[in-house]
């Protein structure tokens, strides 16, 4: 059954010994998934530093990193609703004084400033298969055709963001174009690691036998893993330093 726009939902996480609960807009604001539990059980400490949550979504990212010690964390987010959603997590969770959450495109709300982190979770699926996932509400952007549009241009200015030794993490899944957004992190930063890899089921309202995701495998730009009677899709999370 589809989600109404007007539900509101909550869940509790405990990520590294901190517990966070926050409020939840299904259908309105993007909610944390699998990809962003497992981004954030490698993002291990940030103590001190000054952390970027790009896409802030639900706050998820940006309560997390205040939660774990950060002195400053800006949320940012092209959308209104996840800007609102992201500050009132904050006042819930006792760590509004950190988070300073802005609204745009991808950095251009910062006017210069820079972080030790980056966490990247802006979207990474193919447009076919964004909406079909159940994973991205209407008024959230989808990666484009191949899925990797928002991420490659986020590489464009991103070191900008950084500063020097600082780290960038971002997920790469195999619902996109891997080697195009892999490319573009390796134009743009010197070194670059894979931290983490995973198998994960493909969502039960994607087929690979209908139209849309057939193509995008022939065309090599999705890739699934068969084992068994299951499809699988695979996440990678890489970890970028911004080296001099």
């Amino acid at each position: 059954m589809a989600v109404q726009e007007t539900s509101v939902l909550t869940k509790d996480w405990t990520i590294h010994g901190h517990g966070m609960r926050l409020e939840l807009w299904p259908g309105r604001v993007f909610v944390p998934t699998t990809t962003s539990e497992l981004i954030a059980d490698q993002f291990a400490s940030c103590a001190g530093e000054t952390v970027i949550d790009l896409g802030c979504g639900s706050g998820f990212f940006s309560v997390l990193a205040a939660k774990m010690g950060a002195k400053r964390v800006f949320a940012l987010d092209l959308h209104k609703e996840a800007c609102d959603l992201t500050r009132r997590n904050a006042e819930k969770n006792g760590v509004a004084d950190r988070i300073d959450c802005r609204q745009g495109d991808l950095f251009d709300s910062l006017n210069g400033l820079v972080a030790d982190t980056i966490i990247n979770d802006v979207s990474g699926v193919a447009e076919a298969l964004a909406r079909r996932s159940g994973w991205f509400p209407e008024p959230v952007p989808t990666g484009g055709p191949d899925g990797a549009d928002p991420t490659v241009r986020m590489f464009q200015s991103v070191r900008q963001h950084l500063v020097p030794n600082g780290r960038l993490i971002f997920p790469v899944i195999s619902l996109a174009n891997e080697q195009r957004i892999l490319n573009a992190a390796r134009q743009t930063f010197k070194e670059v690691r894979l931290v983490f890899e995973k198998r994960l089921p493909l969502p039960a309202s994607i087929s690979p036998e209908s139209p849309p995701l057939s193509q995008l495998i022939s065309d090599g730009i999705v890739r699934l893993i068969k084992k068994g009677s299951r499809w699988l899709w695979e996440l990678r999370i890489y970890e970028a330093r911004n080296r001099c």
